[in-house]
């Protein structure tokens, strides 16, 4: 696991976490991955069909994406935002545009998978055992999903607060039964 990047975040409450990017190498192509994608060939010399693009290029190698096809099928499935006085012909062109650039930013390492690592630090900055949380999968590049990216910081640390509170209700609701009692 390659770390790239490291930094602190220090919650409402106050505690203080290490969060860590690292590639997400179990991921792999987004139009492999999931759903809603257009079509992309393999690795291949061959020439460019009617209705695809070139979506990356190694040297004589390409990859295509078949535009026509996801036009097709953006207009069959719905895809994208309805905007006022936009056809659905257009709907489903602007749609496959823009899946298509998604896939392309992929290609050119624009943004990528990482797994995001968050872990709970003790006053000495050290990080405690059993409070982390991980997260994988998570777009990120380049300032694209910055918010996205602390969103999900924020979740991941709520949930060792949450963890952490659980516990200590349990505790303390342990200790005090026996006094009830008496």
């Amino acid at each position: 696991m390659y770390i790239y990047q490291t930094e602190e975040y220090i919650s409402k409450s106050g505690n203080k976490f290490k969060v860590e990017l690292s590639y997400d190498e179990c991921c792999g192509e987004p139009w492999e991955e999931n759903d809603g994608h257009g079509s992309v060939s393999e690795w291949t010399n061959r020439s460019k069909k009617s209705g695809e693009l070139i979506l990356c290029q190694d040297r004589d190698m390409k990859r295509y994406y078949d535009f026509k096809g996801a036009v097709a099928t953006a207009r069959v499935d719905g895809w994208g935002a309805i905007i006022e006085g936009d056809t659905p012909g257009q709907r489903a062109y602007k749609a496959a545009m823009r899946d298509y650039n998604y896939l392309r930013d992929y290609c050119r390492q624009e943004w990528w998978y990482s797994t995001v690592r968050v872990v709970l630090l003790n006053e000495a900055d050290e990080e405690i055992e059993g409070r982390e949380e991980y997260l994988g999968g998570v777009e990120c590049g380049y300032g694209k999903y910055d918010n996205y990216y602390m969103d999900i910081v924020q979740s991941l640390a709520g949930e060792i607060e949450y963890a952490i509170n659980v516990e200590n209700e349990q505790r303390h609701t342990t200790r005090c039964v026996p006094c009830l009692v008496c």
